[in-house]
């Protein structure tokens, strides 16, 4: 049986400032908080995933109640942050003996799982995990893995100036039960699935690139490329009745400290708006931070037709 983890409890420093007002698996893209994604990728195949939960503990969880009829989720919270290998070392007696799907939910992927899942059940007899791979555009910033010719892990170079290659880690692993019995006999409580376990496994890693989307919602401008390039919210993974769309002060909140985060990262005209333009209002290189967008808007599409960005937070409430 396949069991997974969404880790979601990270502060997610490096998008300060929006994430003193959000933690960073609920930051929206295309109107949909992160998390919400991940959840709709687990339902596809009938997984009730665990999520972890540490900071902005409270908010995570009451956005899970709201959509509780919606993705079914187990909540683990951690008073102390135990890092990711550390969370499956504390859930070990509930994933014992399956196989393991590991995923960082606060980045925004888009994939087949069916074929993730069946990559991992056809791997070379010695691996032991299946790591989801992509191609990046900012390899300096990733951490590169090295392959062999029948797609096993020879190497990592963490964030390195000039790596040998694109092909990135994607921070989503399917793991052999060896893997989890392992974890579970290391000393401690928090441990790095990167540091600690990785690196003891070159040589039983096989890799599944993803070839349909993958981003690391890193940073503020990394944000402004996942809003442009995802999908539109047709897709089902959104909140019944719109993330924020209740809560007047933290969406005005949210929205000022976007603003914000993107002010330092680009000189562009950048607006805040209560609702949508008409988009052939909108002026060619500016961006509009709009609070409450329709259901089916899509800024890639406005990108194509303006060449601006329209970045949604909350959809409306149907």
């Amino acid at each position: 049986m396949l069991k997974i983890i969404l880790l979601a409890a990270g502060v997610g420093s490096r998008l300060r400032p929006i994430t003193d007002i959000v933690p960073k698996c609920l930051v929206p893209v295309n109107g949909i908080p992160l998390l919400n994604y991940w959840l709709h990728t687990c339902r596809q195949i009938n997984v009730r995933p665990i999520v972890n939960t540490h900071y902005m503990s409270s908010m995570v969880e009451s956005h899970l109640d709201n959509i509780k009829n919606k993705f079914d989720t187990e909540i683990v919270y951690e008073s102390v942050l135990l890092n990711t290998a550390g969370t499956v070392k504390r859930n070990y007696k509930k994933i014992r003996g399956n196989r393991l799907m590991l995923v960082h939910a606060d980045n925004l992927s888009f994939f087949n799982i069916h074929e993730f899942v069946a990559a991992h059940e056809n791997r070379p007899g010695e691996s032991l995990l299946t790591m989801m791979v992509f191609r990046t555009d900012s390899p300096q910033d990733c951490g590169i893995v090295e392959i062999d010719d029948r797609g096993i892990v020879q190497a990592f170079h963490e964030k390195k100036q000039n790596p040998p290659g694109n092909l990135a880690n994607a921070a989503v692993y399917i793991m052999e039960p060896e893997i989890i019995e392992m974890i579970n006999q290391m000393p401690g409580e928090i441990l790095d699935f990167s540091l600690q376990v990785l690196p003891s496994l070159i040589g039983k890693i096989s890799v599944w690139e993803n070839k349909v989307y993958h981003r690391d919602v890193g940073n503020p401008m990394s944000l402004l490329k996942a809003q442009w390039e995802s999908p539109c919210n047709s897709t089902d993974a959104f909140c019944e009745n719109g993330f924020f769309s209740d809560k007047t002060e933290l969406l005005d909140n949210l929205a000022e400290s976007v603003k914000k985060a993107l002010s330092l990262e680009t000189d562009k005209n950048i607006l805040v708006k209560d609702k949508m333009d008409n988009s052939e209002h909108i002026k060619k290189g500016e961006i509009q931070i709009i609070k409450t967008v329709p259901r089916g808007f899509c800024s890639c599409e406005i990108m194509k037709k303006t060449g601006a960005l329209v970045y949604g937070l909350s959809l409306e409430q149907i």
